[in-house]
């Protein structure tokens, strides 16, 4: 997916409410928008927003100092998380289909993201996937991918959203290699915090070689890129997942929570719906 105009603004809060969580002064925040619109003037649209994140982002560890400005709130939400985790498994095993069940309990968790969005309730939205008809479910192809599935690459989105995750992956029949950041960007999970939610316990964690919000496969590992090329299936949480691969194919599921109108406009997908949708 492109970066089209519309983004712009939001390339602009995310900086404004880093600078805010960060309590920046108004001049820092002055400063932090300026070189935020410099890098905007300059940008190529046909780059993935996810691109043109990650030099804002990098902008701003630099003019900070700070190499993970989410590093405590994303501790926060994978505590707030595994409080959870008892009722999320319980409602797996209470459900007459667990696989369909801990699907949408690991879209849920996708809630959890400080990128389009400070402001989020977990458990509403847990409820909501529950009593909600989903428009765009692709379970029967999901399915069918699954149970041909050698090899099953798992691309993981946040911090918190970790711990949701792990409740599918206890659910699947197979291997997964569960494929983290390989340094922080916004609040998107690295290997500290996949270990955090458990998810050592069952699955191989391995990392994308990449710092940027999504997969950039550009940017990503030799060693990562030959796993990714390998697996049969690949699961991939979350909108900037979505942005970076939307052309890999059927191999790819996406599942996510629609938080932005731009995704929903491009990708004709309801707006704040949950998602599990084939490539």
């Amino acid at each position: 997916m492109r970066t089209f105009v519309d983004c712009y603004p939001c390339f602009l809060r995310q900086a404004l409410e880093i600078c805010n969580f960060l309590g920046a002064d108004e001049v820092k925040k002055k400063d932090v928008l300026n070189k935020t619109m410099d890098i905007m003037q300059n940008l190529d649209l046909h780059l993935s927003p996810p691109e043109i994140a990650l030099q804002i982002q990098s902008m701003i560890k630099q003019t900070f100092d700070i190499n993970d400005p989410y590093a405590k709130v994303k501790a926060q939400s994978t505590r707030r998380a595994l409080k959870l985790y008892p009722q999320l498994k319980n409602m797996v095993e209470q459900s007459e289909d667990k696989l369909e069940a801990a699907i949408k309990i690991s879209i849920a968790g996708n809630i959890i993201d400080f990128g389009p969005s400070s402001h989020f309730d977990i458990e509403a939205t847990v409820d909501e996937v529950f009593t909600q008809e989903l428009p765009v479910f692709d379970i029967g192809l999901f399915r069918i991918a699954l149970s041909k599935a050698k090899k099953i690459l798992y691309l993981a989105d946040n911090a918190g959203e970790t711990v949701f995750d792990r409740v599918l992956i206890e659910t699947l029949p197979k291997h997964v290699l569960y494929a983290v950041k390989s340094g922080p960007v916004i609040n998107d999970a690295t290997r500290t915090d996949a270990e955090a939610a458990g998810i050592n316990q069952v699955a191989k964690i391995i990392e994308t070689g990449s710092d940027a919000a999504g997969t950039i496969l550009s940017r990503c590992s030799k060693r990562f890129l030959e796993i990714y090329t390998k697996a049969d299936l690949v699961i991939a949480k979350g909108q900037a997942n979505l942005e970076t691969l939307s052309d890999e194919g059927p191999r790819v599921f996406f599942l996510l929570k629609v938080k932005c109108l731009v995704i929903s406009e491009h990708f004709n997908l309801p707006y704040k719906g949950t998602i599990l949708k084939r490539g």
